[in-house]
């Protein structure tokens, strides 16, 4: 067993050394035995792992003894042996959706950067972490109705609330942070709403408030008769739309939640766009068949599909 374990004391330091092999789940080597101390993190060692797989460290999952590894946990702590082999699994439309929106990231910084010279329009903003990544998902499925986001806005959302990044365009009037995001939507709020709803964008401009929606749940397709579950929507009405105390003031749409899919069935039922409690400039109208979708166009054209310059999907 020597040269496989090694136990080191020092003042102070008390630790084991452990030989680790990572493979994937093909049985191919990614990281070759490597001897580490048993109190490394999780998370240092995934990030090995991605770096080897050229990948993001949000798309690499670690699993020892038929176990998920949490990155906030130790070799020691799990119980890794001497000798060790953990696999690795890799999640290709978690590490395709983080690459693409950084490379939105990137496009974005500089669109605002030509059409105003340091512009601070990206910001750092608190994250999600790993460990409560798994709850706070349920926890927004729960609040839009839903028992499980679908694959493609889990991935979205999983990377937009672990980046930790807040953006906004005034030229579109789009706005975007992560703690804006992870509680019910409302006045000048993202997040989630009943009928499989999820905002990413809610911006106060003067006398009106643009949306932009994911149809987690498929509902606005089902009651507008286009797209299916998953594409991105945009909506405009007057600021009539909340009430002076910041609450919902569509009283009479058979719903006391803020935002909710009755809002927009109420909207389509509408005959005149001008009805009260407050008018529609815009009844949601699809701008992009997925989130992805979305994002691709917005590097593309330069724009938010359906913002204020109603740049294309």
């Amino acid at each position: 067993m020597e040269g496989l374990i090694k136990k080191k004391i020092a003042a102070g330091d008390d630790h084991i050394q452990v030989m680790i092999t990572v493979l994937n789940m093909s049985g191919e080597t990614i990281l070759a035995p490597e001897a580490l101390r048993d109190t490394t993190q999780i998370g240092a060692l995934r990030h090995n792992v991605a770096n080897a797989l050229g990948q993001p460290s949000i798309s690499v999952t670690l699993v020892y003894d038929g176990n998920q590894l949490s990155t906030s946990d130790t070799l020691r702590s799990v119980g890794v042996a001497e000798n060790a082999t953990i696999s690795c699994v890799l999640n290709a439309k978690l590490a395709e959706t983080k690459l693409l929106f950084e490379k939105f990231l990137e496009a974005f910084g500089k669109l605002l950067n030509a059409q105003v010279p340091n512009a601070q329009g990206i910001a750092d903003v608190a994250v999600v972490s790993e460990s409560e990544m798994a709850s706070k998902l349920q926890e927004m499925a729960i609040l839009a109705g839903l028992e499980t986001l679908p694959d493609e806005v889990s991935a979205w959302t999983q990377v937009l609330l672990s980046t930790g990044k807040a953006f906004v365009d005034f030229d579109d009037d789009f706005a975007f942070r992560t703690d804006n995001f992870i509680a019910a939507a409302g006045p000048g709020k993202c997040g989630p709403a009943p009928g499989g709803l999820l905002y990413i964008n809610v911006f106060g401009d003067n006398d009106n408030v643009l949306f932009h929606i994911i149809d987690a749940g498929g509902q606005l397709a089902s009651v507008y008769g286009e797209g299916v579950p998953g594409g991105v929507w945009f909506a405009e009405t007057g600021f009539e739309i909340w009430n002076d105390d910041g609450t919902f003031s569509g009283y009479n749409y058979g719903s006391d939640s803020t935002l909710s899919i009755d809002v927009w069935r109420a909207v389509k039922a509408r005959k005149v766009p001008s009805d009260e409690p407050f008018c529609v400039c815009t009844a949601p109208e699809l701008v992009a068949p997925s989130v992805t979708a979305f994002f691709n166009a917005w590097i593309e054209s330069g724009g938010a599909p359906g913002g204020r310059r109603g740049a294309p999907a």
